[in-house]
This record gives C-alpha cells, structure tokens and sequence, in this order.
C-alpha cells in the first residue's frame, strides 16, 4: 500500500530535468598574480567567464535570487583563485566575527564547491564570511558535509557601496583530482553558493532544490581547466604539549600529588601518495583542547552513544561510516577507551588512566580514476598500566588494558556518474595478551559488510541493500559474557531458539536490510525497509551496538510544500509504521509516529513528533530474566526557536511520555537563550529539566521464593527521578585567527525508589497481576542515587600563521555521588561548589609546514 502511494506520487510529481550549467576558467599568463586584496581589479578575472544568475534554494525555491551574484575562477600551476562579487545594500551584509569552521552561524557567507572528482558524489567546500572567518568541508554521499575536513588556504574581503567581494587562494596540494596527461583538458563539477543572513536566502548558480534528490550531483561543470601539475602535497605538524593537573588530595593516599606536571610530543602529517590518494597520520595525539562529554545518569540496559569529537578521527569519517538497522560497523571512540581491566582485590587506591594510549594511527583515502573509493585506517594503543596501593599499603603496577591494533577499511565503486555504487567494509581488532591477562576481554574481532545504492525512476527513488557478518574469538569467559549481555541474552529463560555455550571460545553474527526511498519530487516522500540482525552479531569491539536478535519492517510516507504558503515558508508531515520481532518469533513492538518540521514566514521554526507504541513485549528488561509484557505508550514531543536573526533568541523543546496500565510518565523541558550582542561576541545559556516517574524501573536480581526463575527475584521499583543540566556558552572572537571560548555544564540527579516488587506472573493480561510485593528490607544494598557534576573548559586559540595554533586550555571538573537519592538544585549546586574540584592546565602549540 505505502509503495503504490509512493509509484503514484512519483507519476504526479515527475521527473526533474536537469541542465548544468558551464563557467569556464581563466588561465594567469606568464608573470600574471592575483594580489589577494578582495577588490578583483586584476585584468584576469575581467577575462574569467562569468557564473551568475543565481536561485534560490530557499525560502522560495527555484525563484531568482533577490540578490546579484557573480563568480569567476582563474588559475595557475599553483592555486584555483575564486573571485565573487555580491550586491547587495550596505545595511543588509551581516559580518559575524565567529571562530574558524563555526557551523550555524549567523552571518553572510560566499561557498564554493569543487567536484574536482568529476564523479557527482564529493566535493571539497570552501567559505568566507564578510568579516574574512574561514570554513571548509567535504562533501560526500552526494548531499551529507564533514565539517571535520581542513585545508590550509587563503582568503580576503572587502565591503563597498555595492556590496561585497571575496577572493580565495586554494592551492592545488588542498584537492584531489584524476590523474591525466597535463596537456589534456580536464573539467570538474562546481557550484557557488550563497546565504544572506538578514533576508535567510539561500541561493545557488547550479540550481538545487529542496524537492531535487541530491545535491553534488546538481553541479554544473567548471571547464578550461588545462596544464594542471599534479598536486604534490606534504603536509607535517609537529606539536608540543606542557599539563599541568591539580587534584584534590585524599588522606592516606599516596598516589595523588598535589601538582603533577606532564609534557609530551607528537606530530601530524598529510602526504600525497599519488594524486588521487591522501596518507594521513599522527604520532602520539593529544586531545587536551576537547571539550568533555556531557554528564548522564543511565538507568537503561545499554550503553550510551557519546559522539566524536577529537579531530583526527572527525576528518575523513565519511568513508568510514557503515551502519545498518542504527548498529554501526565502526566507532572510533572505541580506539584509546578507557581501560577496563579490574584490579586486584584489597586494593586501598588506584590511579587509573582517563583513556588508553593511542601510539599512533594512520589513514590512507582517495579515489582511483575508474571510479573506486578507498579508504583504510589503522590505529596502535598501547598497553596501560595502573598504580594502585595494597593492603599492606605498598604501591604497585598491574595491567589495565592489553595493547591493540584497530584497522578500518573501505571500498567503494560508482557507477553511472554516481547514480549507483557497489561497495565493502571490514573491520579488525587484535589484542595482544588479553587471554592470559584479561580473560574477560575478547582478543580477536572483525566484521565484514557489504553494500549496494542504485537510483532510478529519474533519479526519484534509491534501492538499498547491506549486509553484514561478525566474528569474535577469545577465553571463553569473554564468549560466555558477550552471550549473556543485555544485548542478547542468551540464558532468557522461556526461549528454545537460543543456548549460552559456557565452553565456546568464539562467537558470530549476521545481520541484512533492503529499503526502497523515494528521495526527489516535489511533495511526497516515503520509503519502505527491511531488517535483520541475528543473536551472534557482536559490533561492539570496534563499533557501537545496543541490538540484536531482531527483524524490523518500517513503512512511512510522508508529505512536504517548500514553498511559502499561508503562514508558513514550509513545512512537512510524515506517518510511519513499524513492527519489532525476534529472530525467534517473538512479537515485541508496533508503533505510529507522526512528525515533521516548519519555518513561519515571521521565520520561527520548529519540529514536531507525537508516537503511539502498542502493547508488546520486552527481553531485556529484566536483565536476563524472562520476557514480559509491556504496555503501550504515548510520546508527545516538539521543539520552537524563534527567528535566529534577532540578537536575542529563544527556544522551547518538550518530552510528554505516558505509559497505559502502570501510570508511568515522564516530562522534559528544555529552554534556551541565545544573544549575540556585538558582531564579535555571542553567548547561549540552555537547560534541561527531567521529571521522570517509572512505575516498574528495574532495580536488581536476588534470591528469593517467588519467582519465575526458582531462587532468582527480578526486582523492580516505584522510581522517582528529578534531573536538571544547565549548559552555558560564550565566545569572544578577536579576529578570525584569535577566539576566546567557554563551556561550562552543571548536572544535577536525584532517583528515590518506593513500592518495590518482584515479577511472578510476566505474561499475566494485567499489569498488577504481574507482581508480588518485596520488601525492602530483603534488598542487597541501597539503589537510591544522588549525582552531581560541574565541567568548565576554557580555550584560547591563536592560529598565528595559517595552519599552526597556539591553544592555552583551562578545565575544571567537580564531581559528587550519594545513595541517599536526595535531590535540591540550589543546596546540590552549592555542595558542588564546595566540592574540590580537579583543575588541568594546557598549552598546546603547532606548527605547520607544507610543501
């Protein structure tokens, strides 16, 4: 049914006809420069073709912009130049001083874009503001951006009476290209782009529309293009670091100084291999000027997804980016975790490292000129060590994390200009030494996965398909924990299609999915997917995996008007549909969601969902217990911004969360300001506030008489849990080369449990029925829970030549644990700040050197 809807609203919409527009470039002449001034007077750019006529992609799509724009390119054995010419009335051009790469900024900017592949997938994208800030990115899978690319280039603007203007030097060591005889004339994709902040247009030469699949693939070509060497890039970034840390001291232990200082090296390097392929490494990283991870309390069987934030692996992620049914193939917080080796019973104090080590780490990536896209990482953590006191009160070393090699690697083939792609992924992790050290860890894991993408119908629908396979090997105390965590559960009892093999030294999975997308048209949208992960799949070594043992079928159709219509500039609904089983049958959830956006012609915007789950059933919320009946549930949530022009914004967001038979509900607010006083300083302060009462929250497992499982008790309690976080930002930007920034978080959590019971009767129809009482006398220990927690980062960062950076770090972390589930903001925020906090201090300098 969702499919015949989508086949029709693909014969309504019809097929987008596209024509490409061309520029053509100018070649300097022998003793010809462009002097990078932002006034475009060299006789060079008068001779460049022109591209201009630019529309609007929004907030009236396919419209002429209301602005005049014009580009031209010129260029040399060395450099691309770009030159644009923007009009626009004085009073319009907004030049927000922001930091270098700032995303989501409220600012005029001119982009352009290279396709310098010709292969309408990537492109490297260049920007400038008014005010000269810089931001580049890389754009891959034809419409998705990775912020984390850098390049090493220059730029200059300059304001007048009719607007203004940008010059841009992008060396050709910063692209990559096919390799081809230099005499032979080559052309590359290309697109200019470009926001007015103060009207929200955005507009582009090569028109992309919102109701256009795609977005690299809507270029038009750059051509002239003659002579070109091939780039020779060599890029080294050496870095000294200097830590200074304070921490408060414990009585009695040893371990802890009152200043411990530490300095280290390290280096990075970009090398180009052939034209085509880039060698990127570093040699013992350091990420002291990251900021730290937000606080959580989690009270879920899983682990939490926290994302990347170090820049190494940031850059380049795209190709290594494989997924499937929201399980990923590759997490690169994985490589220099935390150590998770136990230490030895009876010590008195520990020091244990923050992180693993990582030794160094390297990737090779680029793009052959038959169309295949390599991309290969391999990483080396070291083993860690913890000093830990004894109880004879010696100090003495054990091992806390086995040394590692973590390799990555992916291929890609396009086919018909990017139209479709055939490609693989694998994964590795070999540990050296967890058998005999680490029992519990495994020592050998590698996947495998395999993908196909292929657009047809006009290029209105995609098909999908992936498949993915896993194999760990290690002691069978690994095995055994890995087939009865929350993951799999393989001891559930109730089930015969599972069995816990306590003797098995290996483990191995599979896990496929197919789905039909319509991606282009003008109004509607919808797709229709299929999943399915087996029990033995195991990710988790090298990527993140919460699921397993599952089949999925979704189905969703959905409905968009980009244009400004009534009150609004746009806005979108869409319905889906879901069912959750078991590989063995086992029903376990169906639901509806609607959601969608929208953007008021006062440009207030928002988002919107409301979410009906049915009655199902759980396998995991007992912890290895039986399966037991769930009730349905409603979810209400949305979030409204007002207009980000204004100096002065705000924003809503809200969670309503109400479950059927047990009466559990949870609220969330999360108000936000934003205020940009100056053209150089900008704040935000944002909170989150959490009332969260669960009728049945699980607790713990211990003997007892009455249970489903004889001599195990499946405890849960009448949770009550109150949680505020307020985040608060600030930057100060000096110049587009020198920014103050702040980051501060305070996290406060209290969860009292009442009414505690056992299950006795999981399938029971009611849900009272499905309990006995327990007495809280008979529990092993206080559950009760009292969290709090202060980060502050602040960072001074200089780039004082291009490419090379000074950053001088303060961080502070406060932190406060009790069971006694209390739970008051003023007095918890004052005994936070009573709390001793650690303090760290760091300067960090690089120094970049290119060829």
């Amino acid at each position: 049914m969702i499919a015949a809807a989508l086949l029709l609203a693909s014969a309504l919409a019809g097929r987008d006809s596209l024509e490409r527009p061309v520029v053509r470039a100018e070649r300097l002449a022998g003793g010809e420069a462009i002097v990078l001034d932002g006034r475009l007077d060299e006789s060079a750019w008068a001779r460049a073709g022109a591209a201009g006529r630019f529309v609007q992609f929004s907030p009236d799509p396919g419209k002429p912009s209301k602005f005049e724009s014009e580009a031209r390119i010129v260029y040399d054995q060395g450099a691309i130049y770009v030159g644009m010419r923007l009009r626009a009335p004085r009073a319009l051009i907004t030049r927000q001083l922001v930091r270098r790469d700032a995303n989501m900024v409220f600012s005029d900017w001119a982009m352009v874009q290279f396709d310098s592949y010709l292969d309408r997938r990537t492109a490297f994208e260049f920007a400038v503001n008014p005010a000269n800030v810089q931001r580049d990115a890389y754009r891959f899978s034809d419409d998705e951006r990775d912020f984390g690319w850098n390049a090493v280039w220059t730029s200059a603007t300059r304001i007048d009476d009719e607007g203004w203007t940008v010059e841009m030097r992008i060396p050709l060591s910063q692209l990559r290209y096919k390799s081809i005889p230099a005499s032979e004339a080559r052309s590359w994709g290309i697109n200019f782009e470009r926001y007015v902040a103060q009207r929200s247009e955005r507009s582009t030469w090569s028109g992309v529309l919102p109701t256009s699949p795609g977005f690299v693939s809507r270029f038009g070509t750059l051509e002239g293009l003659t002579d070109l060497p091939a780039p020779q890039l060599l890029e080294l970034q050496p870095y000294a670091v200097s830590r200074l840390t304070q921490a408060p001291l414990v009585a009695g232990n040893p371990l802890v100084a009152p200043n411990q200082a530490f300095a280290t090296m390290g280096a990075d390097f970009k090398y180009g291999v052939t034209s085509d392929f880039t060698l990127t490494g570093t040699i013992n990283p350091d990420f002291g000027q990251v900021e730290a991870d937000p606080a959580f309390v989690n009270l879920t069987a899983f682990e939490f997804f926290l994302p990347e934030q170090r820049p190494f692996f940031l850059e380049g992620q795209d190709l290594f980016t494989f997924g499937l049914a929201e399980q990923s193939l590759f997490y690169s917080r994985r490589i220099g975790r935390r150590p998770r080796g136990p230490l030895p019973g009876g010590t008195q104090f520990s020091e244990v490292p923050q992180a693993t080590r990582i030794l160094g780490a390297a990737k090779l990536s680029g793009k052959t000129p038959s169309g295949w896209s390599v991309g290969a990482l391999t990483s080396v953590t070291g083993t860690e060590m913890a000093r830990f006191v004894d109880g004879s009160q010696a100090v003495r070393e054990t091992s806390v994390e086995p040394g590692a090699i973590h390799s990555v690697a992916r291929v890609l083939k396009d086919f018909r200009e990017g139209q479709s792609a055939l490609g693989a992924f694998a994964t590795g992790t070999v540990r050296v030494g967890a058998s005999t050290a680490f029992p519990t860890i495994i020592t050998d894991a590698f996947t495998v996965g395999a993908d196909l993408r292929h657009r047809f119908g006009g290029g209105l629908f995609e098909f999908r398909a992936k498949a993915i396979g896993s194999l760990v090997e290690g002691p069978a105390p690994s095995i055994l924990a890995l087939q009865r965590s929350n993951i799999r559960l393989y001891q559930r009892p109730g089930q015969s299609y599972l069995r816990v093999d306590s003797l098995a030294t290996s483990l191995g999975g599979m896990g496929g999915e197919l789905e039909i997308e319509k991606i282009g048209g003008r109004n509607w949208y919808g797709y229709v997917y299929l999943g399915a992960l087996t029990p033995g799949l195991e990710l988790n070594p090298m990527g993140f995996q919460t699921r397993a043992d599952r089949l999925f079928n979704f189905q969703s159709v959905g409905y968009r008007e980009p244009n400004p219509k009534g009150p609004f500039n746009r806005w979108s609904a869409e319905v889906e549909h879901f069912n959750i089983l078991t590989t063995g049958g086992e029903y376990l959830q169906s639901g509806l969601e609607l959601s969608g956006d929208y953007e008021f012609r006062s440009f207030w915007r928002g988002n919107y969902r409301v979410f009906r789950s049915f009655a199902g059933r759980s396998t995991d919320q007992l912890r290895g217990g039986p399966s037991v009946r769930m009730p349905g549930h409603w979810q209400v949530e949305g979030r409204i911004d007002s207009d980000r022009r204004k100096p002065l914004r705000f924003g809503l967001g809200f969670v309503h969360w109400r479950e059927d038979a047990s009466g559990g509900r949870r609220w969330e607010v999360a108000p936000s300001v934003s205020a940009r006083p100056t053209g150089s300083l900008d704040f935000s302060v944002g909170s989150r506030i959490t009332f969260n009462d669960d009728a049945w929250q699980y607790v713990t497992q211990q003997s007892a008489p009455r249970s489903p499982v004889p001599g195990t008790a499946y405890v849960m309690g009448d949770l009550r849990q109150r949680t505020v976080s307020v985040t608060a930002r600030a930057n100060y930007i000096v110049s587009p080369t020198l920014s103050f920034q702040l980051f501060s978080q305070a996290f406060v959590s209290g969860g009292t449990y009442q009414g505690f019971r056992q299950v006795v009767a999981p399938d029971a129809a009611a849900f009272a029925d499905r309990f006995a009482p327990f007495d809280r006398g008979a529990l092993a220990g206080n559950p009760d829970f009292s969290r709090k927690q202060f980060n502050v980062n602040a960072v001074a960062r200089w780039e004082y030549r291009p490419g090379s950076t000074l950053f001088i770090v303060w961080t502070q972390a406060r932190n406060g644990a009790l069971n006694d589930g209390s739970f008051d903001v003023w007095r918890d925020a004052g005994r936070l700040f009573q709390t001793p906090g650690t303090d760290v201090f760091l300067v960090k300098l690089s120094y970049w050197l290119g060829v």
